[in-house]
């Protein structure tokens, strides 16, 4: 995946390659391995690439040197508060200028490898829990450019509120800024699969922030819309206890917070937000699951079943849908033919459909025995 790519590309610039050929630790599975510091990924200079495999959980691939995503600082000489350009696509997107001075957004030209030149961007600034900075850059256009390794939540440090509001990128944090709202953007963007336990490198974000999570009343997932936001809230959940998780639903048009900014203004984002609801948990279930049911109830009653037949026993007893009914008798009292006696004329009158399991005759009796009733069910004309 490019999150492990980036991870990969990450701890390879932090280390020295003088050789040909070397070996290192697996930033993708080493924190989540008791040997952590094991030397299990080896990395092979060839050309202009870098050729590396992790011995223990067989991640491969190929790096180029030339051309890195992640680009060295910019000169701080460089960077100045956003000009009219940066205010004016962040305003396309419903981002006031108070919010993104709120946010400490800059203007920076830097090198933007998709379009092979330096342009004017938005900078996101991060500081990870280990004290080292990075900036996401933003040029308006969908190209992106990365200073430095943005490794934990954009803003946790600044976080006091009671609610942790996790977004999928800075523009949804925005977003919520916007309506007064504070939220955080998780650095590295959604998953395009579930990991199979591992990939806990790419997660650590979450541990760098366990004391706002521990704190936090809720988590509120905001991710996308979308496969990999619902990939990203599935990872995140389980991690950190889905009773404690809730998530959002968007308007039919929209796909993240701002798609509903932008599309429904601040007041449709605040009505999204009130309505999170719980992350669903196995064996709880929620009251509007019963709606129509109840209503159902409350206008026609309740079901009082189907009769059977039979006078004296309608009297006592109706078949009726979502029941258990045990038939009961010392042995040879009749219960199995009657059974398939009630089993047949449901199937007659009613068109009901029966799975049958005998554990005494074999099928080929028993359908013998339920064609005979059949016919006479049927000579009777009931």
């Amino acid at each position: 995946m490019a999150g492990d790519k980036d991870l990969i590309r990450d701890h390879l610039s932090t280390i020295s390659i003088t050789r040909s050929q070397t070996r290192t630790t697996c930033p993708v599975c080493g924190p989540d391995r008791k040997k952590h510091s094991e030397r299990s990924l080896s990395v092979k200079i060839d050309g202009d690439s870098a050729v590396y495999l992790c011995h223990h959980c067989s991640i491969a691939g190929v790096i180029p040197l030339e051309e890195p995503e992640v680009i060295p600082e910019v000169v701080p000489e460089r960077i100045s508060s956003l000009g009219d350009a940066q205010n004016k696509w962040l305003r396309t997107r419903g981002i006031s200028p108070d919010a993104s001075g709120r946010c400490g957004l800059t203007s920076g030209k830097v090198y933007v490898r998709s379009r092979s030149a330096e342009v004017n961007c938005v900078g996101f600034h991060y500081i990870n829990s280990d004290g080292t900075k990075a900036t996401k850059w933003r040029d308006g256009e969908k190209n992106f450019s990365q200073t430095g390794a943005a490794r934990s939540f954009w803003r946790i440090q600044e976080w006091k509120d009671s609610d942790l509001i996790v977004c999928e990128g800075e523009m949804d944090a925005l977003s919520f800024e916007q309506i007064g709202v504070f939220a955080v953007s998780v650095p590295n963007g959604a998953p395009s699969t579930l990991s199979n336990g591992g990939n806990g490198g790419k997660y650590s974000y979450l541990w760098d922030a366990k004391d706002q999570i521990e704190k936090a009343t809720r988590i509120i997932l905001a991710s996308d819309a979308d496969e990999p936001g619902r990939l990203l809230s599935e990872e995140i959940a389980r991690r950190i206890g889905k009773a404690r998780c809730w998530r959002l639903s968007y308007p039919d048009d929209c796909k993240d917070p701002n798609d509903v900014l932008t599309k429904h203004g601040e007041d449709a984002l605040k009505e999204v937000l009130s309505g999170a609801t719980p992350w669903p948990v196995s064996g709880l279930r929620d009251v509007s699951e019963y709606r129509s049911d109840v209503m159902s109830i409350h206008q026609n009653g309740l079901d009082h079943g189907i009769k059977t037949g039979i006078a004296e026993l309608d009297n006592l007893y109706r078949v009726c849908p979502q029941t258990l009914t045990i038939v009961t008798g010392v042995p040879g009292s009749g219960k199995s033919a009657f059974l398939s006696w009630l089993t047949v004329h449901l199937a007659i009158k009613h068109n009901w459909s029966t799975a049958v399991l005998s554990a005494e005759t074999p099928p080929s009796i028993m359908l013998l025995q339920m064609s005979g009733i059949y016919k006479q069910q049927a000579y009777l004309g009931s």
